[in-house]
């Protein structure tokens, strides 16, 4: 845990030396938010159960964070360090109890349809207010 908190300090510190704009930031902190149900579905036995192309679409969307984060970095050049802190924030939300019962209580299972839509909505939101 203490290697965790150094390595999760260290990215910040980087980070606040080359940070992107505040708005940036909190856009990678919703997609953060989205990639943490995604990894948590990930994780689950409902998710090992599904057919290829049900799977398909849940790694869809997180390829669709990635690329989203890709513009970010190639707008700010922030050298990788925001898709770092975005995975830290990612890691921090997928093993929060509290996301995880919040989640449970939204949709009612780790990976539904009404988790994947409003996920590409989120996705499609943040996408649009990012220029």
């Amino acid at each position: 845990m203490k290697i965790f908190s150094l390595i999760f300090f260290g990215f910040f510190c980087v980070l606040a030396i080359a940070k992107p704009p505040p708005n940036i930031m909190k856009n990678s902190e919703e997609l953060a938010t989205v990639q943490a149900a995604l990894d948590i579905c990930f994780m689950s036995s409902e998710y090992k159960s599904f057919k290829t192309n049900k799977a398909l679409d849940f790694h869809g969307i997180s390829s669709s964070i990635d690329r989203v984060l890709e513009k970010y970095e190639k707008k700010y050049d922030n050298s990788g360090m925001l898709y770092m802190a975005f995975k830290v924030s990612a890691v921090k939300y997928s093993d929060d109890k509290d996301f995880r019962a919040k989640l449970y209580q939204i949709y009612g299972k780790s990976c539904s349809e009404k988790m994947l839509q409003d996920a590409v909505e989120k996705i499609k939101e943040v996408d649009a207010r990012s220029y």
